[in-house]
């Protein structure tokens, strides 16, 4: 099964969520592995960069986590 979503949005990652249940049943086993990079130190990284690596890495763990 593929689902395509993007796992910093909440909204998504809720569907992504159901649907899998929905037709797979329950998930038992998760590996949190999404994660991207901005090339470039963290000084010189625009907010819209830190928004999305931060959105990714971290908030799509939290919301997958929390969720399942």
């Amino acid at each position: 099964m593929s689902v395509q979503a993007d796992v910093g949005n909440l909204d998504q990652v809720n569907f992504m969520i159901k649907k899998i249940n929905d037709e797979l049943g329950q998930i038992n086993i998760l590996v949190n592995n999404a994660g991207i990079i901005d090339d470039g130190l963290m000084l010189r990284m625009s907010d819209e960069a830190w928004e999305r690596v931060i959105n990714t890495n971290l908030n799509g763990t939290f919301y997958f986590t929390g969720l399942c």
